[in-house]
């Protein structure tokens, strides 16, 4: 072996980084499924109509009922995900819009807070017009998952798709 090789090697300047190389960070892909009633007619939303109703911009769905929308606590990376990605605004401004339109009296309360995805579902699934996002695994049938955009959840190219560096 050629010596200025031979150095490189043992100064580890061609080697490849090693799983415990701490330059290497995974992403994490994690994938928000937005769910309704399984009745509701609606299988498609644009990614400007989900911020409409999310947001309750739009309360009614096209046959009339009412948007009843299950939201997960502040602070939940799903929160943040639709912060940043879908409300474009911030928790605090967001609240003020619901004290909004409870003051104009467009809606009566602010949305329901769920703890668990496995709630949100269950109350999805109770009521007609209900909506909630979820991370997008293990989705029960009584509830039916809407494409936003024209994508399934499961397409490459959806939009509800955060992606972070996973943490050691």
């Amino acid at each position: 072996m050629a010596p200025k090789l031979l150095t490189l090697l043992m100064c580890g300047a061609l080697a490849s980084p090693t799983p415990y190389d701490s330059r290497i960070q995974e992403e994490v892909r994690t994938v928000y499924a937005v769910v309704v009633h399984v009745d509701s007619k609606i299988d498609d939303l644009s990614s400007s109509d989900l911020k409409k109703y999310l947001k309750l911009d739009r309360r009614h769905w096209p046959d009339k009922s009412s948007v009843a929308l299950f939201q997960r606590p502040v602070g939940s990376p799903l929160q943040k995900f639709l912060f940043e990605e879908v409300y474009g605004m911030t928790e605090r401004q967001l609240r003020r819009h619901f004290v909004s339109l409870m003051n104009k009296g467009s809606i009566n309360a602010i949305p329901t807070v769920v703890s668990k995805k496995s709630i949100v579902c269950r109350l999805v699934a109770k009521k007609n017009g209900g909506i909630g996002v979820i991370v997008a695994e293990d989705i029960p049938d009584t509830v039916k998952v809407l494409k936003i955009d024209g994508k399934e959840h499961t397409d490459k190219d959806y939009p509800l798709v955060s992606v972070t560096k996973k943490e050691d």
